[in-house]
Formats: C-alpha cells, sequence, structure tokens
C-alpha cells in the first residue's frame, strides 16, 4: 500500500497559541492560532470559520475538509499544543508526528 503524501504545514511561532488556557483555534484578529487552526487554514478553511471556535469537530463547516481527521488524534494534537508544563522544544518534537497522522509536514518558522 502506498504512504499518503503530507501536505505541507507552517506554524509561525510568532502567531502559534500554546501552552496557553485559552484553547481557541483563531484567538483573535491578528491571526493568533493554536496548531490546528494552522491546520485547518492549510486545509482550506477561512480564518472566520475557525474564529473562536475551540476545538475542528465544533466546525459548523458544510465541506468535507476536516474529514479524515480521526478524533483522538485531534485530541492528541490538542493535549499537546495546550499543555504548559513542556517547553516548546519537545511541544514542537511531540506535535510533528502527531499532525503527520493528520496528514502534514510541519515547519516551524519564527515569523513569515
Amino acid at each position: 500500500m502506498a504512504q499518503k503524501s503530507l501536505k505541507p504545514l507552517v506554524i509561525d511561532r510568532t502567531r502559534w497559541l500554546r501552552g496557553d488556557e485559552w484553547k481557541s483555534m483563531l484567538r483573535d484578529e491578528v491571526g493568533n492560532m493554536c496548531c490546528l487552526g494552522f491546520a485547518c487554514l492549510a486545509k482550506g478553511l477561512d480564518p472566520e470559520q475557525i474564529a473562536f471556535v475551540p476545538r475542528p469537530d465544533d466546525l459548523d463547516q458544510s465541506g468535507e475538509e476536516l474529514d479524515d481527521w480521526e478524533l483522538n488524534v485531534v485530541e492528541r494534537a490538542m493535549e499537546i499544543n495546550d499543555d504548559y508544563r513542556i517547553d516548546d522544544m519537545a511541544r514542537e518534537a511531540r506535535l510533528v508526528p502527531v499532525l503527520a497522522k493528520l496528514g502534514f509536514a510541519v515547519t516551524f518558522v519564527d515569523g513569515e
């Protein structure tokens, strides 16, 4: 069986919400969001669709953009992203394989 190719996903550390109890994909008009917010945008959703939505399964969507996302993988990504007890190096290392299960090859950058 052929392995599914991974879609590039760039997470900008300057806009990445992590280790925070706010837990919203897109928190404000500036574009700060959690890892799944970046992933939703990479899947083709608009910033307005994910604004202040806490979880992908809470999205009011008419399309099927996220149908291939497994809930347990999404929840694991949220746990890692929001864990205030780990530093960013550990957080990034733990998120890469989890987000790969959602179909992404992740790169973290300091500003786009």
